[in-house]
């Protein structure tokens, strides 16, 4: 029996409603990673103003925005059918035509991720939300299980390399704006 039909037996109108809305938020996910960001410097004392706010986040909304980019890309090489295009059989709550591989929603929720890694608390919960999304995307027939793995894996490292060079993002783009 494959993943899918194992989902389609447990499937119910509550789960679909639930995973359709993790799933549909997941653009909601570098917002609040900015906003923990900025409260968890209030934590720690730091003060703020609007440059410093600027130069803090600015590295993970570009960090999801090349994701974006590099998904989109990857999906028109790829060409790869959804599994509700392929799978007739199982009743999908609804079918996007569009590319599959690999998961944009997923890697765009783990790519602001890294940037919570030294505020544990904060980083537990949104690992666990990201997760959701991926699983969500498997659930709702949009992304087979190695589209989200590949989602987690550009997402997750795009992040990754984008907090290593953060402070170097932040003095690039000091000057450029002038702050």
């Amino acid at each position: 029996m494959s993943l899918f039909n194992i989902i389609a037996e447990i499937s119910n109108p509550f789960l679909d409603g639930v995973f359709n809305l993790i799933t549909s938020s997941y653009f909601l996910i570098p917002v609040i990673v900015a906003i923990i960001l900025i409260l968890g410097g209030k934590e720690t004392n730091t003060k703020f103003n609007l440059k410093s706010i600027i130069l803090l986040v600015l590295p993970v909304f570009l960090a999801v925005i090349l994701t974006g980019i590099a998904t989109t890309a990857i999906k028109e090489v790829v060409h790869e059918d959804r599994p509700c295009q392929v799978m007739q059989d199982i009743n999908f709550p609804f079918c996007k035509d569009s590319n599959s591989f690999p998961s944009r929603h997923t890697a765009i929720a783990f790519a602001a991720l890294p940037f919570l890694v030294y505020l544990r608390k904060y980083f537990v919960v949104m690992l666990i939300y990201a997760t959701m999304v991926g699983i969500g995307m498997i659930y709702l027939g949009q992304h087979y299980p190695h589209d989200v793995l590949a989602g987690f894996v550009i997402g997750f490292g795009i992040g990754y390399l984008f907090l290593l060079k953060s402070r170097w993002i932040a003095e690039k783009c000091g000057k450029i704006l002038k702050f």
